[in-house]
């Protein structure tokens, strides 16, 4: 999807808490806005979940009943498509639209630019939501002397010290924004929290295009979706928040997806040739062949050389640049059943 984060910024943004509402069990969805707990229930025979779930860490989309804080206009989409929504409490927000100038601003440059103005158009769009959802915590580095290290013990959190020398220790400190020396870090989680919500707000209408059309989806994630049939060319071009086609009208022929980001497949191109992508964490896209992506499939761990990378030493004070040894292998907190990747010890509600 073009610019799926920018779009979402787009749509009415979270401004300022109208009130805490400590009892909603007679209210409807519809009528609110902001963040509000809530207990799901899910339609039965549930083709593509929708609404995502933390259980032990892991990000999910469930079946079953279960409670959760959610954006209001997220609950409003999955109300939408059957979900039932009971209201417990939450925060009630005035709404503003916030950032449609900045939008169209940099997305007209990206647009019709090439090159660093392009990229940097591109980078003042992608990355601003997210500095509203920064911690409230800061590290930082600072170099003292050594008769010095039980003052700032006694003052901040220390993560780790490193000794330089007899005199001087580096230390890793974790600032809160409490404390008096810290100048208070800017962030806004609504504003973060709603732009990600208006984000799965988006792919849940591809979702639900996908099922209305009878299009199989064979694995989705933030923004891209891998489907058994084209889309609607209404919904695909170089607008932003339309599609685009990565293979620019080629299939692939044979996938396998091991969990989020992991995953390889390979087509033929308009020359007939094999071409075999790969997407996995931690390494460089299309390092992997197809044989070693179905040999991580069944279980197998490949050892790959990551070059170049930057290693700092706090007792040398030094930069140093060399290769490093990296072990690739599928996730291990899901098992496969009938095709389906499911998170071990996840019961449903």
């Amino acid at each position: 999807m073009n610019s799926l984060y920018p779009f979402a910024m787009l749509n009415p943004i979270p401004h300022e808490i109208i009130k805490f509402h400590d009892d909603l069990t007679n209210s409807n969805i519809d009528d609110l806005f902001g963040f509000f707990r809530a207990e799901i229930i899910t339609p039965k025979n549930l083709i593509y979940p929708l609404l995502p779930y933390k259980n032990d860490g892991l990000t999910i989309h469930p079946t079953g009943k279960f409670t959760g804080t959610y954006f209001s206009e997220e609950l409003k989409a999955v109300q939408a498509k059957g979900y039932k929504i009971n209201l417990i409490d939450g925060y009630e927000f005035s709404k503003i639209n916030l950032f449609n100038k900045f939008i169209d601003y940099f997305y007209n440059i990206k647009k019709n630019s090439k090159g660093a103005e392009r990229f940097i158009a591109k980078l003042h769009l992608n990355t601003l939501y997210g500095y509203f959802g920064r911690s409230l915590n800061l590290l930082e580095t600072i170099i003292i002397k050594n008769n010095k290290i039980n003052e700032i013990v006694s003052k901040f959190k220390v993560k780790t010290i490193y000794n330089i020398d007899s005199e001087y220790s580096a230390v890793l400190i974790n600032k809160d924004f409490n404390d008096d020396d810290i100048s208070f870090i800017k962030s806004n989680v609504a504003i973060a929290s709603a732009v990600t919500s208006y984000a799965r707000i988006e792919m849940i209408k591809l979702k639900t295009y996908c099922l209305n059309n009878r299009i199989k989806i064979f694995y989705t994630d933030t923004d891209s979706i891998f489907i058994d049939k084209p889309l609607s060319s209404k919904i695909v071009g170089d607008d932003i928040g339309l599609l685009k086609d990565e293979m620019k009208g080629l299939v692939i022929k044979e996938a396998f997806f091991l969990g989020i980001k992991q995953y390889g497949y390979w087509f033929l191109d308009i020359n007939n040739n094999r071409v075999e992508n790969s997407v996995f964490a931690g390494v460089p896209r299309n390092c992997l062949t197809f044989k070693e992506i179905i040999s991580i499939s069944k279980g197998s761990r490949i050892i790959r050389i990551i070059k170049n990378r930057f290693f700092k030493s706090y007792n040398s004070l030094n930069i140093t640049i060399k290769d490093t040894h990296l072990t690739i292998s599928k996730s291990e907190n899901k098992i496969m059943k009938n095709n389906i990747y499911i998170p071990k010890n996840f019961m449903k509600g």
